[in-house]
């Protein structure tokens, strides 16, 4: 049987209808018409990384007025930092915009395995010409070699990264997603203008933010607290940060870059001996006056499918993940390093937390919960176990709420508490849709999803100790 949608132009040709002698089936032949498909293109901006001369990147940052004539107000040296870090960019690194074949992804490709590549097409084509019994053995024995080559390649590809990330869950994960073929879903609601999209999903992240909250309850929460005031020695000042304690912040952080960074974030880890003075300045100069800088208050918000199976076309199965600058950042860790060693010294952790919390995790939580469970079982006792969903958790705190808990449960008050507000009041976001921005809007609850002080704030504020 032969299905086809149709049978257009002759698509399918001479049909040979034949019986086969022990069996009460046909046997079908016919030919097929068929275009080899064309080889997906797509337009990239791209820039010269690779071939960046770092000393010469560092002499212009040097001679720059970044470091010859730092400005002093602290958000005129922010917009110092990125204007200086974006011309020198441009120079060194100058975007162009070109064409390119979209490839598998094979990072195992070595010149072994090229050379294999040629040798089988050279017999293939000497057997094309030929059609020899002699060149037909040869090419499948050159056929094989390739295969076998690469075959090893990968094997020692994927096994040394599986070693090198195995104390890594996140990388190892997405080796493994590789493994299985799986890719993160860029799949997009339908739509024939992308601000237009952008702007109905800005709209209804909004709304949805404003309907959740309106379903709270009408008590302030921070009235059942206890009036009394923090037991212990409180956190009023930050301590300015050494550039060694700085370096291994940075070190430590991802490499991962987005637009609102002016360089990057690669770049500027191998440009760290030139540029930390400077981001030395910046960050202890926000904590000193404590306040954000304003150009470090943007995010960039690009709406993920929670789930392939998911309906795409509703918005709601849409998760909003911002994107910030890799220096706010950094603020924000130097920040929270403080802030996590004031709370560690008071010994005001919550002990039974495991997630965002370090050496704890999923698994943490599930031995606590089944070792529970079993000594209860084992004592003759019912179970009854309560789980709960929070919806859009990170996006319906709210600030007052937070900063008077920091205060009054955890002891954080004077320079420190005005810095958290500088960072939580005035931020505002824009939806991205391949690069299409939609206007922009306020952040007037929550935390950035993407941020560092989200998971570490959110921990804090749902911590189920509190008087």
């Amino acid at each position: 049987m032969i299905v086809t949608r149709a049978n257009e132009n002759g698509l399918i040709r001479a049909i040979k209808v034949s019986p086969i002698w022990f069996s009460d089936h046909f046997y079908i032949a016919f030919r097929m018409q068929a275009k080899k498909p064309r080889c997906q293109k797509k337009i990239l901006t791209v820039r010269n990384l690779k071939n960046i001369n770092m000393e010469e990147v560092a002499d212009d940052i040097t001679q720059s007025v970044l470091l010859t004539n730092t400005p002093t107000d602290l958000d005129d040296l922010v917009h110092c930092y990125n204007t200086t870090l974006s011309q020198t960019l441009d120079k060194h690194a100058p975007a162009t915009t070109k064409e390119v074949i979209v490839r598998p992804h094979t990072p195992w490709f070595s010149d072994s395995i090229k050379t294999a590549k040629q040798e089988r097409r050279r017999a293939e084509r000497k057997w094309n010409k030929s059609k020899s019994p002699a060149d037909r053995e040869a090419l499948k024995g050159k056929q094989k070699a390739f295969n076998d080559i690469c075959e090893e390649a990968k094997t020692e590809y994927y096994s040394n990264t599986v070693n090198r990330t195995q104390r890594n869950s996140k990388e190892l994960f997405q080796v493994a997603n590789t493994l299985l073929c799986k890719k993160k879903s860029d799949t997009l609601p339908s739509h024939t203008s992308k601000l237009d999209l952008a702007n109905d999903l800005k709209t209804f992240f909004k709304e949805k933010i404003g309907t959740l909250r309106g379903t709270f309850s009408g008590e302030n929460p921070n009235n059942a607290q206890t009036e009394d005031e923090f037991k212990g020695t409180c956190l009023n000042e930050f301590i300015d940060l050494s550039q060694e304690e700085l370096s291994a912040i940075i070190q430590k952080s991802s490499s991962a870059s987005c637009v609102l960074d002016p360089m990057p974030t690669s770049i500027v880890k191998n440009l760290l001996p030139t540029l930390l003075p400077i981001i030395q300045n910046i960050v202890n100069k926000s904590l000193t006056e404590k306040k954000m800088p304003t150009a470090l208050k943007e995010a960039i918000v690009k709406p993920l499918l929670k789930k392939p199976s998911l309906d795409k076309e509703d918005f709601k199965n849409y998760r909003p993940v911002s994107n910030l600058a890799f220096l706010g950042k950094v603020i924000e860790k130097a920040a929270i390093q403080q802030i996590d060693q004031h709370i560690s010294n008071n010994n005001l952790h919550e002990p039974l937390q495991s997630a965002y919390t370090k050496n704890h995790s999923t698994e943490t939580a599930l031995l606590k919960v089944s070792n529970d469970i079993l000594r209860a079982l084992d004592k003759g006792k019912g179970v009854y176990m309560v789980l709960l969903d929070l919806s859009a958790a990170f996006d319906t705190i709210d600030h007052t709420v937070f900063l008077s808990r920091l205060e009054k449960v955890y002891g954080v008050t004077g320079g420190v508490a005005e810095w958290m507000q500088s960072y939580l009041s005035d931020r505002h976001q824009s939806i991205s849709i391949d690069g299409t921005l939609s206007d922009r809007s306020s952040l007037d609850f929550g935390f950035p999803q993407g941020s560092a002080l989200g998971p570490f704030g959110f921990k804090l504020y749902t911590n189920p100790s509190l008087p």
